[in-house]
């Protein structure tokens, strides 16, 4: 299908899924009161995280295993942590940092993992 027609395919969906309810609790009206800085919240979440979000996803996943894949969802704990030390100053305990340690030692040894042998005709 490829990763940017996955991608819109998700969005629209999405958007289909989520209308029926925003018209049922009028959420027009609440439109005139976001700011600027809410204004481009929605966007930064709607097109940075969730846009080039699926976008990358469906893009590794049209050149990688699945499972490989879905390993590097472990490190989005760890990728917000980071940022919110720079961002915010947040301080991380030992037993996050050594958890942290872990979950890398884990995406790593699927990372590395031997790819699996696809069985041949002759042997199903």
């Amino acid at each position: 299908m490829g990763a940017v027609r996955a991608t819109a395919g998700a969005m629209i969906l999405g958007w289909l899924m989520l209308t029926p309810l925003f018209l049922a609790h009028a959420g027009w009206r609440e439109l005139g009161h976001v700011s600027t800085v809410g204004w481009i919240s929605v966007v930064f979440l709607g097109v940075g995280c969730s846009g080039l979000g699926y976008l990358f996803w469906y893009g590794a996943l049209e050149r990688l295993e699945a499972s490989r894949v879905a390993a590097f969802l472990y490190l989005e704990p760890l990728v917000t942590l980071a940022a919110a030390s720079l961002v915010l100053g947040e301080r991380a305990g030992g037993l996050t940092l050594l958890g942290g340690a872990i979950v890398l030692m884990g995406v790593l040894v699927v990372e590395r993992a031997p790819k699996p042998r696809m069985p041949s005709k002759a042997e199903v």
